[in-house]
């Protein structure tokens, strides 16, 4: 679990429940909360989870996807496009706080 203080700001994805929340962590990186069920993703995800830059390979695909937690994954990597770049996305599955 995690400390309140240990983020800077929060930023929610998804209509009819968070499939992914962003928070600026105070090292310049930030975390990406996975909260979504979609099991293909999530260990799709796992699997990329120490280098996130490789997630961006596939941004077009999921902004086109009928998936939710495809398309919303696009829409987190459209607005934090230079922390997938370096490497400064620490992947969670479903923080708590």
């Amino acid at each position: 679990m995690f400390h309140n203080a240990y983020f800077k700001k929060e930023k929610r994805y998804g209509i009819q429940k968070d499939m992914y929340r962003v928070f600026r962590k105070n090292d310049s990186s930030i975390l990406l909360s996975v909260d979504h069920d979609n099991q293909a993703m999530i260990r799709f995800l796992d699997r990329h989870r120490f280098h996130p830059h490789v997630l961006l390979n596939h941004r077009e695909a999921y902004e086109r996807s009928t998936t939710s937690a495809e398309s919303w994954l696009s829409s987190v990597m459209d607005d934090y496009p230079e922390y997938f770049l370096s490497d400064r996305v620490e992947i969670v599955f479903k923080l708590k706080i």
